[in-house]
């Protein structure tokens, strides 16, 4: 059995037990929503590979571990409530909320409910009522929403969600529960609700590919949607090309995710990504001292280096003073930051998971060494901005900002936080799955209009009537190639605001495009 660690989106959820057999350790919607603390007013299933899940605010499961494989209890949700059903391939148990689950992310047993009314939250910022239900913006143009299939669209959502990634990626799942949750609410897609089923593969490129794999052939899922798998892709990624399913968002780090029709990120490409992070950086900093440090374990810290050695510190107008590569599992960083202190570097990037980010600031903070710190993405956790040093970091956010602005998309977004999630901290993992929650809408919403059905082929074939896209300022501009995505080169910027607690927008809600 493996116990997964706990994230730091969600610190104090009750830890789960997962198989290490078969395929992977897959998580239904409620053994999430238990770990998160999305909330839901609706009954839901909960399967487990040989484990019962609780959490505070959810009854014990009511059937015996260990139940036939493959055995599913599902529970309908009333009209206009959200449905969150889900199953995995191994035994499956009924949970069912002895009362709607407040307890919210990082809350800890017993603690005081969560109120689920936005505007008296603890600490919500105040937001305009929620406008009457449509389609996102530029929706599937002209006459009426109908499929002819019935029942549940179901899709799938597989990362690295425990184990060495899951620091930087359990934003994901989360994010991608709060738009399912917010969309069925309204009524789903044509009138029939969206069940996620998340598959956490323990950072295992081997369990990832085993995971996508039983989603396809077994679960029939229509697609992906807002994979976070920065250590495990490559496990799965020829599978994913050839099964024909999209994947509909995705963590964005690398180039891999850029090179096929059916892999579509809700980001620029990792070059103008690499770009953005040290630009803004040298613009709000003010120097062009530049230092970095890079993971040897992920390729998205390959392609960094790749990128800031193959002209990407030249089109940033950076010198380059310092840079080695590191692993995720080493503790101490005093040797890095005493050489990047020596160097003379004054704008440090350390591109690895959060974890690893806040180690070696704890470093160089011993060491007295306090440079400017950029980030890129989902390098940066939404609780490392309280580390010392930390505090006034520049982050560039390949979507939305999720702190500091105000839209109608974003505000739909921090809605759904406040509705659903109401203890989550925003983050990039957490706006980059709510992106890809709409863009599969989205996508969905003219598959139904122009095809009748939605299916991975008809997703796939909704791109065009799409192209340009940005989702209301959610994402860069919306480009499909055969080749793969070739959205608009743009990118966001968040920085600390000094406090250690939150972020603010130096360039607002608009998009820098390059």
């Amino acid at each position: 059995m493996l116990p997964i660690r706990r994230s730091q989106l969600c610190a104090a959820a009750v830890a789960l037990a997962l198989a290490t057999a078969g395929c992977g350790s897959n998580l239904t919607e409620a053994e999430v929503l238990a770990r998160s603390g999305v909330k839901t007013s609706a009954p839901v299933s909960a399967a487990s590979s040989g484990a019962t899940a609780e959490a505070p605010g959810l009854a014990s499961p009511d059937s015996t571990p260990g139940a036939t494989a493959g055995a599913t209890a599902a529970a309908r949700a009333p009209a206009g409530r959200a449905s969150l059903t889900g199953r995995s391939s191994a035994a499956s148990a009924a949970v069912t909320p002895a009362a709607p689950n407040a307890a919210g992310i990082g809350a800890k047993p017993g603690a005081h409910p969560v109120t689920p009314n936005p505007s008296t939250a603890p600490g919500a910022r105040a937001l305009p009522p929620p406008g009457p239900p449509g389609t996102p913006s530029g929706g599937a143009a002209g006459g009426a929403c109908t499929t002819s299939e019935s029942g549940p669209i179901v899709v799938g959502n597989v990362g690295n969600y425990s184990g060495a990634g899951g620091s930087s990626q359990a934003g994901f799942p989360v994010a991608v529960q709060m738009w399912a949750a917010s969309l069925n609410r309204r009524g789903g897609i044509c009138g029939r609700p969206v069940q996620v089923i998340v598959s956490d593969d323990g950072s295992d490129p081997a369990r990832y590919g085993a995971a996508v794999r039983d989603l396809v052939e077994n679960r029939k899922v229509v697609a992906f949607v807002g994979n976070g798998a920065v250590l495990s892709v490559q496990g799965g990624i020829e599978y994913h090309k050839t099964s024909g399913v999209p994947v509909i968002g995705n963590d964005c780090t690398s180039d891999i995710w850029f090179d096929s029709p059916i892999l579509v990120p809700t980001c620029a490409d990792p070059k103008v990504q690499g770009r953005g992070t040290i630009r803004n950086g040298v613009d709000l900093a003010g120097t062009t001292k530049f230092g970095y440090l890079y993971c040897r374990e992920a390729k998205a810290c390959r392609d960094v280096h790749n990128g800031i050695q193959g002209g990407g510190a030249k089109d940033s107008g950076v010198e380059v003073l310092y840079e080695k590569d590191v692993s995720i599992t080493q503790v101490d960083f005093t040797a890095e930051c005493q050489g990047a202190q020596a160097a003379g570097v004054e704008l440090f990037w350390v591109a690895a998971d959060p974890a690893t980010v806040s180690r070696v600031a704890r470093s160089c903070a011993r060491q007295g060494f306090h440079p400017k710190w950029i980030a890129g993405s989902v390098s940066f956790g939404p609780e490392s901005i309280s580390e010392k040093g930390l505090e006034d970091v520049i982050v560039m956010n390949p979507v939305f900002p999720f702190a500091g602005v105000s839209s109608p998309a974003i505000d739909e977004y921090e809605r759904a936080r406040q509705t659903y999630a109401p203890q989550a901290h925003p983050g990039p993992a957490l706006s980059i799955g709510w992106t890809s929650g709409k863009l599969f809408e989205r996508l969905a919403l003219q598959a139904a209009h122009d095809r009748g059905t939605i299916t991975p082929a008809t997703l796939v074939g909704a791109y065009p009537a799409i192209d340009g896209e940005t989702l209301g300022g959610l994402m860069p501009g919306f480009h499909m190639t055969p080749q793969g995505a070739r959205h608009q080169p743009c990118y966001y910027v968040l920085r600390g605001d000094g406090t250690g607690r939150g972020f603010v927008a130096p360039r607002g809600a608009s998009a820098i495009c390059s």
